[in-house]
């Protein structure tokens, strides 16, 4: 996928592109040896493999560093409070 179309895809999903929850960036490999950093260092926290990049969805703090893996939407919910937690820090 050419990554003018990433967006708009993306936002066809009713997901933000620009802040506001998310930003896209670009396509990257999510899993395997040539995983993304980010992604790499997200997973060595919460291991097992991402089946899709907006289901897997990791959630860092203000130092970088992942405190949570939630699949969606069906943990929603539990996003939503550790979210909460994290901004009363």
């Amino acid at each position: 996928m050419a990554p003018a179309e990433i967006a708009p895809l993306v936002a066809s999903y009713g997901l933000p592109t620009k802040g506001g929850g998310g930003t896209v960036m670009a396509m990257v490999e999510l899993n395997g040896p040539h995983a993304d950093p980010v992604w790499r260092l997200a997973m060595q926290h919460f291991p097992g493999d991402v089946h899709w990049n907006f289901a897997g969805t990791f959630v860092f703090d203000q130092q970088g560093q992942p405190v949570g893996r939630f699949r969606m939407p069906s943990e929603l919910d539990r996003l939503s409070e550790r979210l909460s937690e994290l901004l009363q820090e």
